[in-house]
C-alpha cells in the first residue's frame, strides 16, 4: 500500500509542485515543505482455516510538514482531495474506498515547522 500511496500523491502536479517532490515514506526530510507517510496497521478477515479473505484494511498516517501552518494547511487540503473517493489500481494494489478518519495539527519548535496529520483507512485488495 506504501508504494501505491507513494505513486498517487507523486503523480498529483499540484501536491508534487508544492513540495518539490519531497514525498517519502517514513522519512522527515530536511527541506520544507514536504510529505512523509507511514502505515500505522492492516487487518484482514480469516476464515475457520486461517486462510485471508475479504478486504484488506490499512490506517495510514499522511503528514504534510511547511514552515507556516496556511502552507501545510493547504498541502494537506490537496491530500484530502486527491484522496476522497479514490478508487482504482495503482502497483497492483486495487483500492476499494479511502475514508479520512482525523485530522490533527501540531506546531514543533525545532525546527519552527508545522505538522497536519491525516489519518486514513484504505480499503484494497
Amino acid at each position: 500500500m506504501e508504494k501505491a500511496l507513494n505513486s498517487i500523491l507523486s503523480n498529483d502536479e499540484h501536491i508534487s509542485s508544492l513540495v518539490s517532490g519531497r514525498i517519502s515514506i517514513m522519512k522527515r526530510d530536511e527541506s520544507f515543505p514536504a510529505i512523509t507517510f507511514e502505515k500505522t496497521g492492516r487487518t484482514q478477515e480469516r476464515d475457520t482455516t486461517g486462510r485471508p479473505i475479504g478486504v484488506i484494511q490499512s490506517s495510514m498516517q499522511i503528514i504534510s510538514i511547511a514552515k507556516t501552518y496556511k502552507e501545510a494547511k493547504t498541502i494537506s487540503d490537496l491530500i484530502a482531495a486527491k484522496l476522497e473517493g479514490l478508487n482504482g489500481n495503482n502497483f497492483g494494489i486495487k483500492i476499494l474506498l479511502t475514508v479520512q478518519n482525523d485530522e490533527s495539527s501540531n506546531q514543533l519548535l525545532e525546527p519552527d515547522i508545522t505538522e497536519i496529520t491525516l489519518d486514513y483507512t484504505f480499503y484494497h485488495n
